[in-house]
């Protein structure tokens, strides 16, 4: 199954394969998103979802804290699916 993700910045949509990140899929496209270390810990990612749902795996609380989760930021290294703002807004 492909998801896919739009991103505020970018004109078309993202598919995203099941077992992939929506920084992986975008990256593979070519899309410019901000990033450092891909696995969720830095927190370079970070992007505000403005709807839909995302599946996150497990990530570092210093690259993603409760509150910024609480407020609507994902950490896209760590998962799924949703409409996102690239870079936070």
């Amino acid at each position: 199954m492909i998801y896919t993700v739009s991103i505020r910045q970018h004109d078309s949509p993202v598919p995203v394969e099941i077992g992939q990140t929506i920084l992986e899929a975008t990256l593979t496209l070519g899309v410019p998103y901000p990033h450092g270390c891909r696995s969720g810990n830095c927190g370079s990612c970070k992007s505000r979802l403005f709807a839909g749902d995302v599946e996150m795996s497990p990530y570092s609380e210093y690259a993603l804290s409760d509150d910024e989760k609480a407020d609507g930021r994902i950490s896209p290294s760590n998962g799924g699916t949703g409409k996102i703002a690239s870079p936070p807004t």
